[in-house]
């Protein structure tokens, strides 16, 4: 920016430099606005990667699942199974643990217990396989604009 020449009532001339105190405040100003609206949608962009990082993580045991029911084989009825009979591990990334429950016949739960639950009233991400053989995913996700494509509030 060039040096603005300011005329004074004096015999000399001011050359001013530099920003004003004025023209500072503006900048942080308008610097602030852009901080309160671009703040609250990464956070909401955050959630939903995590909360599309557990879907994946549980979605795993989906097809070993299919497998263990294309076999011919049974899953218990009405009791907690084994993650790792589905192929989990005991923990992921977003997930601290996870539970299954067998319902009926070929129906099934999965839920990946989240590790970031208390910070956004979230705890956990299921998968629930119905008797009919179609998947479906839930979150008791307290915005549901934070639900990743194809999942419901619980």
């Amino acid at each position: 920016m060039p040096p603005k020449i300011v005329r004074s009532t004096h015999s000399h001339t001011l050359v001013q430099r530099g920003f004003s105190l004025v023209e500072l405040i503006v900048a942080v100003a308008i610097i602030a606005i852009l901080a309160l609206i671009a703040l609250p949608q990464y956070q909401k962009y955050a959630i939903r990667a995590k909360l599309t990082t557990a879907l994946s993580e549980v979605s795993a045991a989906k097809p070993v699942v299919e497998a263990i029911l294309a076999e011919g084989r049974a899953l218990p009825t009405g009791q907690t199974v084994k993650p790792e009979e589905f192929g989990l591990p005991q923990q992921t990334s977003q997930c601290a643990s996870f539970t299954a429950v067998s319902i009926d016949f070929g129906a099934l739960e999965i839920w990946c217990n989240l590790r970031f639950s208390g910070r956004y009233n979230v705890s956990a991400v299921d998968i629930v396989r119905q008797v009919d053989g179609a998947w479906k995913c839930r979150i008791d996700a307290g915005d549901a604009s934070w639900l990743p494509a194809g999942c419901t509030q619980r």
